[in-house]
Order: structure tokens, then sequence, then C-alpha cells
């Protein structure tokens, strides 16, 4: 499995660990029903998945990171498109 994979894999992983239904509500209306999927994970989840995973991101090659940006922003998924602002902070 390649670099691409495994972090999307991973931020996968993350989403369906802390997804939680009793927030979508709240989000969607914070979001005027703009996005077309969300799970209800608050952005400080977030804040710690790229905490944890900041060594990880920094070796990750230009290419690969703009693959998995590119896969985050592309998705109908309001968490994952949050993500995908992330990981350059780290660069």
């Amino acid at each position: 499995m390649d670099n691409v994979a495994v972090y999307l894999k991973k931020i996968d992983e993350f989403i369906e660990k802390y997804k939680d239904e009793s927030k979508i509500s709240s989000i969607n209306t914070y979001l005027k029903g703009n996005a077309k999927i969300i799970y209800g994970i608050p952005m400080k989840c977030f804040k710690a998945l790229f905490s944890k995973y900041i060594n990880e991101f920094s070796a990750i090659n230009n290419n690969e990171l703009f693959n998995i940006i590119n896969s985050l922003f592309l998705s109908c998924a309001f968490e994952k498109q949050v993500a995908a602002c992330k990981p350059g902070k780290f660069m």
C-alpha cells in the first residue's frame, strides 16, 4: 500500500472512531446545509490527529502530500475537506 492510501485510510479510521451523530444536525445548521456529508467531529479532534502524525506528514514527499490533499478536497465530506487544510501547515 502506498503512502497516499495509508494516510487516507488513517483519516477514514479516525473519522469512524470519532464520528458523533448527535452533533451532525448542529454542525449542519452551522454550515447552512452546504456540506453533503457530515460526521459530527469537533475540530479539536482533528487538531489532535495532526498533532499525533505531524512527524509522519513532514516525511511525505510533496507529490504524495498533494495527492492526499487533493483526494480529501474532492470528497463530499465536510470533515475530509477540513482535514485537507491541515497538512500544509506542517510542511
